[in-house]
């Protein structure tokens, strides 16, 4: 009799182990793709293990409440994004009239009343430079919600903005020497990638002198790179940029070089892909290294929650 009490008892235990193995393993599972999907769904329980229940009832709780502050950091993120882009529209115009003005000043001012508009002038090109940094800004934001890879022909969409470039380089007397290999195709976010050519390729006008140097070569079937490099008016300047690639700050009170080679560095690494900078002090030159790939999958911060 005590031998089949022991036999029911082991039975009944074995059959407990048996449904909290396979309730864990159920839960597992049911985490496991919400983890690693965009769904709404919630954890299920396989058994009717009341503890089991207990801790489904637990999760899912925990759940709903992480999905509550997730949406509410998406809504406080986007009341962010458009308060910045109403400001730099708002300000963008007064600046655009106090600008005319000054240079409608300028032509019947004294000598001592044009120095003092030449300064004035300066700080109100110092403030667009910064708003249009903030509207790149932006645009970098929103492009994380409405992520776009298209299959990119790399060369033409590097070309295209090296040559809307053209009168800009020969104001400044910088020439360019390219090597672009064509047909190479990414994979890629053509918008966010026309964005960094632009970047870059300015940066090279305003600090750049004589030669700027455009490779463009073949890596692998999905990774290109490109080097650009070019003596710079400044070396301080160059020598100060190589050390700005991971920190939101500016070497001068009226540059903002910095903060543009950080925003490219976001959109890169959004993009898949990297930036480096290295000074070269033998030949007096700065320069620039993409390494580009495919885009694998859209970013997780362009997914709507």
């Amino acid at each position: 009799m005590l031998i089949i009490f022991l036999i029911i008892l082991i039975i009944i235990l074995l059959v407990i182990l048996w449904q909290l193995i396979s309730g864990i393993r159920h839960i597992i599972s049911d985490l496991n793709y919400i983890n690693n999907h965009s769904t709404n769904a919630s954890v299920t329980i396989n058994n009717s293990n009341k503890l089991l229940n207990r801790l489904v009832i637990s999760i899912n709780q925990q759940i709903d409440f992480s999905r509550e502050m997730n949406q509410k950091r998406l809504s406080d993120d986007e009341q962010i994004r458009n308060t910045m882009t109403n400001l730099t529209h708002d300000i963008k115009t007064p600046l655009a009239v106090a600008s005319g003005y000054t240079q409608l000043l300028e032509q019947s001012a004294t000598k001592d009343q044009k120095t003092k508009l030449d300064r004035i002038s300066i700080n109100l090109t110092s403030i667009d430079k910064y708003l249009a940094t903030m509207m790149d800004f932006n645009i970098l934001n929103e492009r994380r919600i409405n992520f776009t890879p298209t299959d990119t022909n790399i060369s033409e969409l590097l070309t295209n903005s090296l040559l809307s470039f053209y009168d800009t380089f020969e104001n400044s007397q910088i020439t360019p020497v390219i090597n672009i290999a064509e047909n190479q195709y990414l994979l890629t976010d053509a918008t966010l990638l026309t964005r960094v050519f632009q970047n870059l390729f300015g940066n090279v006008a305003k600090y750049g002198s004589k030669t700027v140097y455009v490779l463009l070569e073949s890596e692998t079937k999905d990774s290109v790179k490109i080097i650009l490099k070019n003596r710079v008016s400044d070396p301080s300047i160059a020598m100060k940029m190589t050390t700005l690639m991971d920190r939101y700050k500016t070497t001068k009170p009226q540059t903002s070089q910095g903060l543009g080679l950080q925003i490219t560095s976001s959109i890169l690494k959004q993009l898949n892909s990297s930036i480096s900078t290295k000074w070269l002090s033998s030949s007096n030159e700065f320069e620039v290294v993409l390494n580009l790939q495919s885009v694998t999958r859209v970013p997780d911060d362009s997914l709507q929650k």
